[in-house]
């Protein structure tokens, strides 16, 4: 005889009652029916519940993903790495800004005098080469008084 506290052996027992139709009343298929019908139900309620949580849980993510990509965004415009790097070291950063800035002027000074050699050679072809050398000497001349 199935144990009635136990829910597996009475519904083993109602599977076995069933499969013998002819002995069973309507009222004990009806039931049966509806037992297996309350059951789907809460079962999709479960998985319903699930998928609400599930889904809850991607909004959370995906919202999440969003203010990590907007800070990320901040922090690269507001170069705020930088300011990190003069925090944790700023003899070194003082030390690369110094050497940046030599770099800087020699770059300056040799475009300066390249532009300027380029000045000098359309002039020399500009004029004729007797008024150039009359030109050296009259600065020379003018000088040396």
């Amino acid at each position: 005889m199935a144990n009635v506290n136990d829910p597996r052996s009475v519904l083993s027992a109602i599977e076995n009652l069933t499969s013998k139709r002819h002995v069973i009343s309507e009222g004990a298929l009806k039931a049966k029916e509806e037992l297996d019908t309350h059951r789907r139900e809460a079962d999709d309620n479960r998985q319903l519940e699930v998928d609400k949580r599930w889904d809850k849980k991607l909004a959370i993510i995906e919202e999440f993903n969003e203010s990590v990509t907007l800070l990320m965004s901040i922090f690269q415009n507001s170069q705020f790495d930088e300011l990190a790097l003069f925090a944790a070291n700023p003899a070194r950063v003082m030390v690369t800004n110094f050497m940046i800035g030599i770099l800087r002027g020699i770059g300056f000074a040799i475009g300066f005098l390249l532009m300027v050699l380029v000045a000098l050679i359309a002039i020399k072809q500009a004029l004729p080469a007797g008024f150039v050398i009359h030109a050296i000497h009259l600065l020379q001349h003018v000088g040396g008084r």
